[in-house]
């Protein structure tokens, strides 16, 4: 993590725990995100207007440049990916980031081209679902997923396992401690997220002292290391070099913690993390049966109906005590006052179910790929049973 998001990090960790600052700093989050989208005049207008729609997208592509820089090469390099004229694409991917807040990557995934501007409306956007989550979930209470250590202490029951958070040199003792009793483990980085900066590590393969690598360690953060989840043999069977996961996204209501939408996440052989980003497959559960019920799909939108490495099928696989593990992340739900919606990454273990950790910006493109529908009326039903922010 760069030292410019270790002060993001910090800064928010100190946010005052007074409801109408929170509900003015959530406020001020939303409106930053909507000051760089179209009105929906705006957005009305110009879908009844095709020069309209090109001349608005060029032209706010063009103001709000330095903003949406990321944005902007994405989408340049992206747009040969979908049939017809680039220079079109480009400008209709454009439209869709302004109008309804898509990314380049949800325009190829969701497959907009092709939509009208009702089912375009269907789909949660990436920009949404932030805006969603700020009325969802406290803005305070949220930054304990942003660190791991923080979210170990708070549910350490449901994690099964024994870990250790490092961020000074007065923790070395704790680590050789936790390093002796597990010689091989996984490391994160605590403020980092997607798989990244997660590793399998064995003392014994390191060519320097223990004493060594703590101190490289806690120069590059806060680090958790934990000791290694054993894996259940029907998950391993799919890609035993990886722990693969199941996501499943919760939303407390004022009538219950509901679990709409799960899929399953797969690593490739060789790989240790299971997130697509890392080459891994991931494939829709039914959440009521917790049958597989999709082909998987990779990054880059390649469909399988077995494990490429494996050969074993996705589709009619039974994940193993499923009302056990939706009543574990119910429970973890409800334990979290302010926090309403949470994507808990859960792993079957030989003891159980264990949960790997929370996401309380769990993006929503998942279950939306996976079926090919939009989720945004059935999120918005979930937020109306709700005692949201503001």
């Amino acid at each position: 993590m760069s030292k410019y998001h270790q002060f993001i990090v910090k800064v928010r960790s100190l946010y005052p725990d007074i409801p109408v600052v929170k509900r003015g700093l959530a406020k001020a989050r939303i409106a930053k995100i909507r000051r760089y989208m179209l009105s929906p005049e705006q957005v009305e207008a110009c879908e009844q207007d095709p020069e309209l729609r090109r001349k608005t997208a060029l032209y706010y592509s063009k103001k709000w440049e330095k903003r949406l820089k990321k944005e902007r090469k994405k989408a340049k390099d992206l747009c040969k990916n979908v049939p017809g004229d680039p220079k079109e694409n480009y400008i209709d991917m454009m439209f869709c980031r302004l109008a309804y807040g898509f990314a380049a990557e949800e325009y190829i995934t969701f497959q907009l081209k092709d939509k009208t501007p009702e089912e375009r409306k269907a789909y949660v956007s990436d920009q949404q679902r932030f805006c969603n989550v700020y009325r969802m979930n406290d803005i305070s209470d949220l930054q304990m997923f942003n660190d791991k250590a923080k979210t170990y202490e708070l549910l350490k029951p449901y994690y099964k396992r024994e870990a250790v958070s490092l961020s000074k040199k007065e923790d070395l003792p704790a680590f050789l401690e936790f390093v002796e009793k597990h010689p091989v483990f996984v490391k994160k980085n605590a403020m980092e997220s997607v798989g990244r900066g997660v590793e399998l590590i064995d003392m014994a393969a390191l060519e320097v002292s223990p004493e060594e690598y703590f101190l490289s360690l806690i120069e590059e953060g806060k680090h958790i290391l934990e000791e290694k989840i054993e894996q259940h043999p029907c998950m391993a069977q799919f890609n035993d070099s990886s722990l693969n996961t199941v996501r499943c996204i919760a939303f407390k209501t004022r009538h219950g913690v509901e679990t709409p939408y799960c899929f399953a996440r797969f690593g490739r052989n060789g790989s240790f993390v299971d997130n697509a980003g890392a080459g891994g497959v991931f494939a829709g559960i039914n959440n009521k049966t917790g049958v597989i019920d999709t082909d998987a799909y990779d990054r880059s939108y390649v469909l399988y109906t077995e494990h490429p490495d494996t050969h074993v099928p996705f589709k009619g696989f039974r994940l193993p005590e499923w009302e056990e593990m939706l009543r574990i992340v119910r429970e973890m739900s409800g334990q979290l006052e302010n926090i309403r919606y949470v994507g808990w990454d859960m792993a079957y273990s030989d003891k159980g179910w264990a949960v790997v950790e929370g996401n309380g910006m769990s993006q929503m493109i998942g279950s939306q790929f996976l079926y090919k529908k939009g989720i945004r009326e059935e999120v918005e039903h979930y937020m109306e049973d709700m005692d949201l922010i503001f």
